[in-house]
């Protein structure tokens, strides 16, 4: 399958910030579908965080599956899935992200939503 094309608005957390995108994250096991907190990503990732490629386990408390990201600009009806991308282009974005971590404590884990984790008691 041929790599998805990385628009600069899909490139970073900040990035959909600035574009007012709407994040989701999508099981494909379950089915199960969230709305992400960009602002929640950004404030413990950092802005230069980058969600194309990543997955992280699913909410779902009987799912063992793991969601991927999807995000779409403001009135649109066009979902970009932010997988699959080329993995050059996207290994530098993640790695300006790491870079600019340095010190820091680098979990691969992404939050979705702050109620489903106090639920979870994560």
């Amino acid at each position: 399958m041929a790599a998805n094309i990385l628009q600069s608005w899909t490139t970073t957390v900040a990035a959909l910030i600035e574009e007012g995108a709407e994040v989701y994250a999508h099981c494909g096991v379950c089915s199960g579908t969230w709305r992400c907190d960009l602002g929640r990503i950004s404030s413990t990732k950092g802005g230069l965080y980058s969600l194309w490629n990543r997955t992280t386990r699913c909410r779902t408390l009987v799912c063992e599956g793991r969601v991927w990201f999807k995000a779409t600009r403001p009135g649109s009806h066009v979902w970009v899935q932010l997988r699959e991308g080329s993995p050059v282009v996207v290994e530098r974005l993640h790695e300006a992200w790491r870079a600019s971590r340095t010190g820091e404590i680098r979990g691969e884990e992404v939050s979705l939503n702050p109620a489903v984790e106090a639920r979870l008691g994560a």
